[in-house]
């Protein structure tokens, strides 16, 4: 009977949701009750660098290792409060941008992998430098979209949930919970979508066959 998850691939998935624990301690006050954190830079790179089952399965550890209690949220928080808390529908939403952003890298996979293949000079490489640059302009923007997508449905999904929970409008959530977040989001998904596919490439080379 064939395993859901191979050895390497439950090592790597462990391997993520510490990268996302502690990227999420990185946590900077901007609004209150709403903090500026890396989770969202974390979330962006494992569910690009994994396979989209280990994508989603990275966040839904991270999301039921908080509601347990163990401090994984941002500021060494946990529990059920937290993770169902103001900010929850920012951290749920967590799990459904990986499945976004994982469904579409896999489809970038192959893409990447030829780009890597591809000679860096001379006239057999369909354009030389030029065009290799040309396929990683066109990868990173590629990568960069599904972010997008995914921040979009992070902020649609937290916003509302905090609507609700405050019992307020959405405007007023989106002036004080979304919009201030906006650059410096929009930051860490342009430095991601350059940073992973260098990355993805070194690290498929890394791992045994």
């Amino acid at each position: 009977m064939k395993r859901t998850f191979t050895t390497q691939e439950l090592v790597l998935t462990g391997v993520f949701t510490a990268v996302m624990t502690v990227l999420a301690q990185i946590s900077i006050p901007i609004t209150p009750g709403v903090p500026l954190t890396l989770s969202v830079f974390a979330v962006f790179l494992a569910s690009s660098m994994l396979p989209l089952k280990c994508a989603v399965a990275v966040q839904l550890v991270y999301v039921l290792l908080g509601v347990a209690g163990l401090p994984v949220f941002a500021g060494f928080s946990g529990g059920f409060a937290v993770a169902f808390g103001p900010t929850g529908g920012y951290i749920l939403s967590y799990i459904f941008m990986a499945w976004i952003i994982g469904g579409l890298a896999s489809r970038f996979d192959k893409t990447v992998a030829t780009t890597v293949a591809a000679p860096r000079g001379g006239s057999g490489d369909g354009g030389g430098r030029g065009g290799f640059w040309s396929l990683n302009a066109t990868i990173c923007g590629r990568y960069a979209a599904s972010y997008l997508l995914a921040l979009a449905v992070c902020y649609l999904f937290g916003s509302l949930w905090l609507m609700i929970y405050m019992r307020t409008d959405f405007i007023s959530v989106l002036g004080f919970a979304a919009l201030p977040f906006l650059p410096f989001d929009l930051l860490k998904a342009a430095f991601c979508a350059l940073l992973v596919p260098s990355l993805k490439s070194r690290l498929v080379a890394a791992l045994p066959r």
